[in-house]
């Protein structure tokens, strides 16, 4: 019997030994108290979701509700050399989070003291669930599955719109549409006087940091150059487009938006142009851009809703020179190339989308932008000497952050874009491609991040490589990066970490 009582125990000894010890919790010491971030991110996500307020400029890569991306970032993926890199990128994405949700928390109409304890609130838990979760190899693995954002093309769609035969037939008409607008390109320009004609510029406001010298451009250690201070908006000035439009009207006034009443509408008594920064790969490198939206009250509002508008970009060379200017209607289609340096354009063969590149080189400064009244379409680029006898009109220069949330009539805030990432009230249909693209609400005015711009294919106004597919490229010197520290923490090259890590000017956010 005795024996039986030591086999026993000696066998339930072995078993507890045996047993796994439960996981310990990450959640303690500085970390305790954080163990339900994941059910606050998951409330405060239903409650933005709910209210309809939602911002859809950056990707939220699925079960990572602390992490937003772009194409841009999202392209870097397979490229994270070393832990600076790493920390770097994913640190990126966090702050890209925080900036997306202190508009949507301020769209929420929440009071200042409940607002400010949620924001900071969320960005700790972001902070403690990167550093416990993205050590995972598990999490990082998936992380880097689901981290490049969705197209916005519907292959159901496409199937049943019968895409692959309509483009295939759609090719010779965009030829023919090229080929047209080349040679208007080149056609003498018309007489225009102060009378049938305004110039738009934009209006000086403060006194900028000097942009012109390269030096003045850092590297951190993803390769992304940045720019110190009021450094972002001096560029952004510097470059302002210069706006000849072939008309006086109210239609054809770059306006700035608001709600009248629950109505989005452009006020012609504002004029404004609205900015945007970001960064494209070409050449080997990360380069900066800046994207200006222009915004007119619509002149058939049952056609396109209340507002329509374009975009012109101007993309920078690693000396901070303009490189191209493109330019698109808001909805992404009518896309154009105006280079102003020497690139090479790629060959396309018949199976390709024919590319709409200006027959011309480009001004490099004062580029001055023929407008055509009403459809805005850009029918020049041109030096500043060949665009005089109009009217002078100032503009002013705001930053495209503006956009996400403004007051309404009865003092809530809203944003111009839904959380689809279409301007609210806006419609229209695209004339090359209709319900063929898969695109949703084609046509519709769009937020930077969901402009569809191709008539055959997939791209985006947003994807990295865009000036890859069009032109060859360049060989450039290599820019210098910061060397690793070997200790997981990025050597950011400038003061203001707010500014270089979302790429916009101090201040831009609120």
């Amino acid at each position: 019997m005795d024996r039986l009582c030591w086999v026993v125990v000696l066998l339930s000894l072995t078993l507890l030994g045996c047993a796994q010890a439960p996981e310990k919790s990450p959640f303690t010491g500085f970390y305790k108290g954080y163990d339900s971030c994941r059910q606050e991110f998951a409330a405060a996500d239903a409650r933005i979701a709910g209210a309809g307020v939602g911002n859809a400029e950056y990707f939220r890569p699925p079960g990572f509700p602390y992490l937003r991306t772009d194409r841009m970032l999202a392209s870097l993926r397979g490229e994270l050399a070393d832990r600076d890199a790493i920390w770097e990128w994913q640190r990126r994405m966090r702050e890209l989070d925080r900036e997306l949700r202190e508009y949507e928390l301020y769209n929420l109409n929440l009071n200042d003291y409940d607002r400010a304890v949620l924001r900071d609130r969320l960005a700790d838990c972001g902070r403690v669930l990167a550093d416990v979760e993205l050590k995972n190899d598990r999490n990082w693995e998936r992380l880097m599955r689901v981290v490049q954002p969705d197209d916005d093309y519907s292959t159901v769609a496409r199937i049943l719109g019968l895409h692959a035969l309509t483009a295939a037939a759609r090719t010779p008409r965009l030829r023919a549409e090229r080929d047209a607008w080349v040679e208007a390109y080149r056609a003498p320009l018309p007489a225009q006087t102060a009378a049938t004609s305004r110039i738009w510029t934009a209006r000086p406001t403060e006194d900028f940091l000097e942009t012109a010298a390269s030096d003045a451009v850092e590297v951190n250690v993803l390769g992304f150059p940045g720019l110190i201070g009021s450094g972002w908006r001096a560029l952004a000035y510097a470059h302002a487009p210069r706006l000849r439009i072939e008309g006086t009207d109210g239609h054809d006034v770059p306006s700035r938006l608001r709600y009248g009443g629950a109505v989005l509408e452009a006020d012609t008594s504002l004029p404004a142009v609205y900015y945007h920064l970001g960064y494209t790969r070409f050449g080997g490198q990360t380069l900066i851009q800046v994207s200006y939206y222009v915004w007119f009250a619509a002149p058939d509002e049952t056609r396109t809703g209340p507002v329509d508008g374009f975009v012109w970009r101007v993309t920078f060379d690693p000396s901070l020179r303009p490189l191209v200017y493109d330019s698109a209607h808001g909805s992404g289609r009518d896309h154009r190339w105006y280079p102003v340096q020497a690139l090479d354009a790629r060959r396309s063969g018949a199976d390709v989308e024919p590319q709409f590149i200006a027959p011309t080189m480009a001004p490099e400064s004062a580029a001055t932008l023929l407008l055509a009244s009403g459809s805005h379409a850009v029918r020049r680029v041109v030096p500043e000497a060949q665009a005089q006898h109009a009217a002078a009109g100032e503009y002013e220069l705001l930053p495209y952050e503006e956009l996400y949330s403004l007051e309404t009539a009865t003092g809530s805030r809203r944003s111009v874009f839904g959380p689809n990432g279409v301007v609210r009230g806006s419609q229209g249909r695209d004339p090359m491609m209709g319900f063929s693209s898969g695109v949703a609400d084609a046509g519709a005015l769009r937020q930077i991040g969901h402009m569809p711009i191709a008539n055959k294919g997939k791209r985006h106004w947003d994807d990295p490589d865009l000036l890859g597919w069009a032109f060859v490229d360049p060989v450039w010197p290599k820019r210098a990066v910061p060397e690793s520290s070997g200790q997981g923490q990025a050597r950011l090259p400038q003061p203001d970490a707010a500014a270089f890590i979302v790429g916009k000017p101090a201040g831009s956010s609120r």
